[in-house]
């Protein structure tokens, strides 16, 4: 009896992240931890983010950590080193709450090419998962299989790094109506407001969602009768209200580009 075989070949995926930017900056954590700055061997570095020297998986890791820019490599093939790199540390060395971390973080979200070609498309908001996924199946030609984590970890990474900057706020005219305002300084609006006067434009009261208790609202007055609004929580700290500042300062350019968008519209 002849027994013959059906071979396939393996459909492989482009390159992409085994993981998420968030978890690629807390195994960048240990390496820091371990090495600081210094050069080691890549089974060494394996170690250090857990991994059997091995598996699969530890080379992925390595991978994933040099897709999104935080570690470089060093040496020949028979001698290779990896360290951080100075986006990596620059990352790492940063406090939470440290403005210009989010600017890191987003070059390090950009910095895999599939994730570039994606953001190229979507540039403020990202489509349906289905669109993403059509896009990873047919465009780039990804093997079905993978699809669903390329695409939970390039939207982790998306939220993560703050890269759609209407992410957690209301665009006026587009999530929701503007409101009204006598002018003034801003004021704070308590949890029980839960409508507000409709625009110079609108004679319609607009319905606006309710406060949480520990959250305000503050009414920021704009030109032509218009306004804008920002919510803070009751407990935020002098270093909060900077952050929300100088996070208003970086995305002055975004969200100018939604206005021009808006206006083409």
């Amino acid at each position: 009896m002849v027994i013959t075989t059906k071979e396939t070949s393996r459909h492989r995926s482009p390159a992409y992240p085994a993981f998420n930017l968030k978890t690629a900056i807390e195994k960048a954590v240990l390496v820091y931890e371990a090495h600081r700055r210094v050069s080691v061997e890549p089974d060494t570095l394996k170690r250090t983010m857990g991994y059997e020297v091995t598996t699969s998986h530890s080379m992925r890791a390595i991978s994933a950590l040099i897709q999104f820019g935080l570690l470089e490599e060093e040496g020949n093939a028979a001698a290779r080193k990896l360290k951080l790199s100075e986006l990596g540390l620059n990352i790492v060395l940063r406090k939470e709450t440290d403005l210009d971390r989010v600017g890191l973080l987003r070059k390090a979200a950009m910095k895999p090419v599939i994730y570039k070609q994606m953001l190229d498309l979507w540039k403020d908001d990202l489509p349906s998962d289905d669109t993403i996924s059509n896009y990873l199946l047919f465009t780039k030609n990804f093997n079905p299989a993978v699809v669903p984590a390329v695409l939970r970890d390039f939207k982790a990474t998306f939220n993560f790094a703050r890269l759609g900057w209407s992410s957690g706020w209301k665009t006026p005219g587009r999530d929701e109506p503007a409101a009204d305002t006598t002018g003034g300084a801003p004021r704070a609006e308590n949890a029980s407001n839960a409508t507000l006067t409709g625009s110079a434009n609108d004679n319609n009261t607009v319905q606006v969602p309710a406060l949480a208790s520990d959250m305000r609202r503050y009414q920021l007055p704009l030109p032509h009768g218009r306004q804008a609004a920002i919510e803070v929580p009751k407990d935020a700290t002098n270093a909060d209200i900077e952050f929300i500042s100088r996070y208003l300062s970086l995305m002055k350019e975004a969200m100018s580009k939604e206005t021009e968008i808006a206006k083409e519209a």
